[in-house]
């Protein structure tokens, strides 16, 4: 009696609006990799470190959709993302561990904002829920401290060279540079009308029946162009690229991603939804809330 083995159904997952294109995903990389904005901060890590800039850098899929989990709860409309760098000095010890060769490189931390006041369009984070994810394991909370630390490094010792290039490139003093971009709730949990959030696509797609599943997370540098009219030309930007099982590991310094990336950043959505748009920088102004509260040692 023989038996025959059923091949399980290829799923299809319906994507998410706030999808980057493949011309967009490639201009904004492009904008960074081909700048000034390149030029400067690797002159900066290689001064301080002796290694070249990493401009695309891993993140743990699993423990980032774990952690957009953690915020959807009702209180909360949206997600902010703060760079932050990681010490010239890897640590082995402490909250948080240096990845390997990552010591001098950028590195992010999330929280979650509660509703606007007073109008701010994209509302306030919470500063009891300041997670940090690195390249494998789940995010965890490190003390306020540690987080201070690490988003002052970034503003005070590479932020400043990328202001300083920004004014010179833009020709203008009232230039700002990215400290951190914001992501509207309905971007990842979904609408009501049944357009498909981040979250709901991705516990699809990292399926391994899915058609071509994701596989893992990276972040990758960017720069807003002129193209993208409501955002900030050349400010400092990211993009999250999710490597399906088709694609190649990418090159931390590499130019773009190949075909099949799944690319999710600042998109925008339909008119009516405009607050809600990805990936919304502070600066400028009027998109900053107060930073997180600073942390004297006694």
């Amino acid at each position: 009696m023989s038996t025959t083995t059923t091949k399980p159904k290829i799923i299809s997952c319906k994507q998410p609006t706030a999808v980057l294109t493949t011309d967009t995903w490639h201009s904004r990389v492009s904008a960074f990799m081909t700048s000034g904005k390149y030029t400067v901060l690797n002159k900066r890590v290689n001064n301080a470190v002796k290694k070249k800039l990493v401009a695309v850098f891993k993140l743990d899929l699993q423990g980032f959709i774990d952690l957009l989990g953690k915020f959807t709860a009702p209180e909360y409309n949206g997600i902010r993302m703060h760079f932050g760098c990681y010490p010239d000095t890897p640590t082995s010890s402490g909250p948080i561990r240096t990845p390997p060769n990552m010591e001098g490189q950028l590195c992010v931390f999330f929280c979650p904002t509660t509703g606007p006041e007073g109008g701010n369009p994209t509302g306030f984070d919470d500063p009891k829920q300041f997670w940090y994810l690195g390249p494998s394991g789940a995010a965890f909370q490190p003390d306020m401290g540690t987080v201070t630390n690490y988003i002052n490094h970034y503003k005070k010792n590479r932020k400043d060279v990328l202001q300083t290039d920004g004014e010179d490139h833009m020709k203008s003093k009232k230039f700002k540079e990215t400290e951190r971009l914001w992501y509207g709730m309905e971007t990842i949990a979904g609408k009501k009308d049944g357009d498909v959030g981040l979250l709901p696509y991705l516990a699809c797609q990292i399926e391994s029946d899915a058609d071509n599943p994701i596989i893992e997370l990276y972040i990758q540098l960017s720069a807003f162009t002129p193209m993208d009219k409501k955002f900030p030309e050349y400010q400092l930007s990211s993009v999250f690229y999710f490597r399906q099982a088709s694609d190649p590991v990418p090159d931390p310094n590499g130019l773009t991603g190949t075909e099949h990336g799944f690319v999710f950043g600042s998109a925008s959505l339909p008119i009516d939804m405009v607050p809600a748009d990805t990936g919304i920088p502070c600066p400028p102004a009027d998109n900053c809330p107060p930073p997180p509260p600073t942390v004297h040692k006694s």
